[in-house]
């Protein structure tokens, strides 16, 4: 998936039609992806890697996710659009111009009724 771009620095993108091949490639933690019945799900994920930190942008359609980042590792979850139902991780929603933290270690769910 990721292509060298210089000394300890690589860069890829994948797309997803499947929420579960989407979640098997998320590095980082443990993830699950769920469909949602009658919902579509195409999902993209881009990942910059320099030495010891990634930084990935994953676009994804409507789906349940359950995850846990691994200890040392923090995501910082956001909306890049603020269209449709907003996904909510542990019952809290998320809405357009504020992000969450999800400490390593912390297992959230985050129900995504369309994609965001």
């Amino acid at each position: 998936m990721l292509r060298a771009i210089g000394e300890g620095a690589a860069v890829g993108c994948r797309r997803f039609a499947q929420p579960e091949d989407f979640a098997a490639d998320l590095p980082g933690g443990q993830f699950q992806c769920l469909p949602i019945p009658g919902q579509s799900f195409l999902g993209t994920l881009r990942v910059v890697r320099l030495g010891d930190t990634v930084i990935q942008l994953a676009e994804d359609g409507a789906h349940i996710a359950r995850a846990a980042f691994d200890p040392g590792i923090v995501g910082l979850v956001f909306l890049r659009r603020g269209h449709g139902v907003p996904p909510t991780l542990n019952g809290t929603p998320l809405q357009p111009m504020q992000a969450l933290l999800a400490p390593g270690g912390a297992e959230f769910l985050a129900p995504a009724r369309r994609a965001f």
